[in-house]
């Protein structure tokens, strides 16, 4: 069976050595903001977009300062219960 869709197959551990440069996070509510802050504590490379979405509106904040984004960050926002998107 020939698979068409697949474009390219690139090694797991490539992937996770990648340097992400803009991480878009989806938050639940405001509140989670403060555990987000414990997660995202230290500096680096990767511009970060919070993103909030409510009832009747939608909410976008970008972070002023660089973030530390890796695998292992995502891993962890992943398993909080928080949507990361890599770019």
């Amino acid at each position: 069976m020939l698979f068409r869709s697949v474009r390219k197959l690139t090694e797991i551990n490539s992937i996770k050595e990648a340097k992400i440069n803009n991480a878009e996070i989806i938050i639940r509510n405001l509140e989670s903001i403060n555990e987000l802050k414990k997660i995202l504590k230290d500096g680096g490379d990767t511009k970060v977009l919070i993103r909030m979405n409510s009832k009747d509106k939608s909410y976008a904040f970008n972070l002023k300062t660089n973030r530390l984004v890796d695998a292992s960050i995502v891993s962890v926002l992943n398993n909080s219960g928080f949507e990361c998107k890599i770019h």
